[in-house]
């Protein structure tokens, strides 16, 4: 029998128990996510859930919210969905489609590539400010972020191996993921 602060797995009975609390612990949500969450790749989408530059999906990936998007060259990026400014967030809507990701609270506004584009009333910042510095953040680390497949064989035995860059150009589509923390 083994036996577990949370879990029984008796097999001579056989009984198998999962303790509630690992369900609804925030503790153990807490170290779940520092354990497996931020050290491993998680699936954040699938290149075909934007299929045209400058859509958008935002979805909490590991308890953290993620925009997902393909920007104007076609390359998809993934970022934190907070504005650096200020940390409001930047995309409220789930999914859809723009030039520009724009931060609800000042009003800076990002291209679908991360870069901040625009800022009301630039010159108030000072003649030190420099926005060419600023940039949506990326998931830790910040390279490699974006997956995808190198694809071999046929459709019915196709076989892909990651890579971590910009999407292949295989005849099927693929996953992307995004790496949260180094271990």
């Amino acid at each position: 029998m083994s036996e577990s602060r949370y879990v029984i797995d008796d097999r001579d009975t056989p009984r198998f128990r999962v303790h509630r609390s690992t369900m609804v612990d925030p503790a153990i949500l807490e170290e779940e996510r520092r354990k497996i969450f931020d050290a491993c790749w998680l699936y954040v989408g699938h290149e075909s859930e934007i299929p045209e530059p400058h859509d958008f999906r935002t979805r909490s990936v590991g308890g953290r919210p993620v925009i997902l998007t393909r920007d104007a060259t076609g390359r998809v990026q993934v970022f934190a969905n907070v504005c650096p400014h200020r940390g409001m967030q930047i995309e409220t809507r789930p999914e859809g489609h723009g030039r520009f990701l724009k931060c609800f609270y000042h009003g800076w506004s990002f291209s679908t590539a991360g870069e901040a584009v625009a800022l009301p009333d630039e010159p108030s910042y000072g003649d030190g400010f420099d926005r060419h510095n600023l940039c949506l953040p990326r998931p830790r680390p910040s390279t490699p972020t974006v997956g995808s497949c190198s694809c071999a064989g046929t459709r019915a035995t196709r076989t892909c191996r990651p890579t971590w860059a910009p999407p292949a150009t295989c005849s099927t589509a693929s996953p992307i993921r995004a790496r949260r923390a180094c271990g």
